[in-house]
């Protein structure tokens, strides 16, 4: 999880067809997220790339707070 900058927990990781990490974030978020990784139109998509940015921000003031 430290690789991911998730310090929450729970995380949800969704790994697509390619094998690849399509997705990582609160796990409320898989009923919007998962048909889309599914149908192959998360990967390209501006809300996974907003979504992504999100999570890395949020990662990085966490841990920011939390190293002294």
């Amino acid at each position: 999880m430290d690789a991911s900058l998730s310090f929450c927990v729970p995380q949800a990781f969704i790994v697509d067809r390619d094998g690849s990490i399509a997705f990582i974030g609160d796990p409320d978020m898989l009923e919007d997220v998962l048909p889309k990784v599914i149908d192959g139109s998360w990967r390209a998509s501006a809300e996974a790339k907003n979504a992504e940015e999100e999570r890395i921000a949020a990662g990085e003031t966490y841990a920011a707070e939390i190293v002294p």
